[in-house]
């Protein structure tokens, strides 16, 4: 008598737990499709450059195209306004910063030392004082420095 008794009440804590593990499921599912809704429409708002490198390249394979095209160049440099995506946008910056050697940002505000995961940052004086020769330097970053 006593072992049905107890059999039975575990079948009831079983169904119990069932039950709450299926609406534990349920609920998570509902969450995840909401947050995949929202990260969509967030996407649907965010400029392509800052998702996407340079037309329908990721910023690793256009970092990898100018590593490859220049493969002599010692460091790359590029201004803050080609690389301001990497605030937004983390990859941006770990292709800067994997793909290629001793790259350096030049023109950037105070503000950008403050990110989650600061830009290699240069002055054109450091740059210029450094100057070895053997560096790339992007189109929009060659009027800053007085040497190319």
């Amino acid at each position: 008598m006593w072992v049905r008794e107890r059999v039975g009440s575990f079948r009831w804590h079983r169904q119990v737990f069932l039950i709450g593990l299926s609406a534990l499921l349920a609920g998570q599912a509902v969450l995840a499709y909401h947050s995949n809704r929202q990260w969509y429409a967030r996407l649907a708002t965010t400029p392509a450059g800052r998702r996407i490198g340079n037309g329908n390249q990721t910023w690793f394979a256009l970092m990898r195209s100018l590593r490859r095209g220049a493969p002599a160049a010692c460091s790359f440099i590029f201004t803050f306004g080609e690389v301001a995506a990497a605030k937004d946008n983390l990859e941006t910056l770990a292709a800067l910063v994997s793909e290629l050697p001793e790259p350096a940002v030049i023109g950037a505000p105070p503000s950008a030392q403050a990110w989650l995961r600061p830009l290699p940052l240069a002055s054109t004086a450091e740059l210029t004082a450094h100057w070895r020769g053997c560096e790339w330097v992007s189109a929009a970053a060659r009027p800053l420095l007085p040497v190319h």
